[in-house]
């Protein structure tokens, strides 16, 4: 793996305290709710799917982003901002703000 290619993790507090340090990252590190809304974005899963998964995760104490803690994954998806996206569909999230470079956005499009 080369520093310019994704990568997944979902320890946010990890990527912090290397960032902090100075460490090198892959540029972006894809987070599991990325995957989520991709999914969502492209029709793979529904509202119902990814907000039963978001339930199951706060049941079993795994990280979920605070934009989906006490909010529906359709609502939670207006405060989060996807780093996985079909280029050729309108957007889903919050928009991209100035951000380290492992929080970069991949647009996924097909040639025609």
């Amino acid at each position: 793996m080369t520093l310019n290619e994704p990568a997944l993790s979902n320890d946010a507090s990890a990527l912090k305290a290397l960032d902090f340090n100075g460490f090198a990252l892959p540029s972006p590190v894809l987070r599991a709710f990325d995957l989520f809304a991709f999914s969502y974005q492209i029709g793979a899963l529904d509202e119902q799917e990814c907000d039963g998964v978001r339930q199951e995760l706060m049941k079993a104490g795994e990280h979920v982003p605070w934009a989906f803690q006490h909010a529906s994954f359709l609502n939670g998806l207006n405060n989060f901002c996807p780093r996985l996206l079909d280029g050729g569909k309108n957007p889903v999230g919050a928009p991209a703000a100035p951000s380290p470079g492992y929080m970069v956005q991949i647009l996924i499009s097909r040639k025609s």
